[in-house]
């Protein structure tokens, strides 16, 4: 999806759900080669020390490709921004600040968009 070329909000009255799940079905065609290619990478470096090399450069590029397609394909149709989700943990070890892609969301995190569609409630009794 075109960063510049965002449906109106008009149309979808705050429930994007149905674009998003587009939107995640084409970035998982674009990913699923360099998952299965980092798969291998790592098999390869561990089934015999000389594929080490090829097998790491091919993690790395498999990486790399995984990384662009997430900044560039998996966006929210509302404001074209990647859904990501950060954690501030403490403890014993100290202090950590974890910051991903939120790979399921409910809602966008930057402008609360709905990415998935409404839950059905089923009423038990009458």
């Amino acid at each position: 999806m075109k960063r510049d070329a965002l449906p109106q909000p008009a149309e979808h009255d705050g429930d994007w759900s149905a674009e998003f799940s587009r939107t995640r079905r084409r970035t998982w065609r674009k990913a699923r080669w360099a998952v299965l290619a980092l798969v291998v990478s790592f098999a390869a470096a561990l089934w015999d020390w000389r594929f080490f090399l090829p097998g790491f450069a091919g993690a790395v590029g498999s990486i790399l490709w995984l990384t662009y397609v997430c900044k560039r394909y998996y966006v929210c149709p509302a404001c074209g921004k990647t859904p990501m989700t950060s954690t501030a943990t403490s403890g014993l070890e100290g202090f950590s600040y974890n910051r991903g892609v939120n790979l399921d969301p409910e809602f966008c995190p930057n402008c609360e968009a709905r990415l998935k569609p409404e839950p059905e409630v089923k009423r038990l009794f009458l």
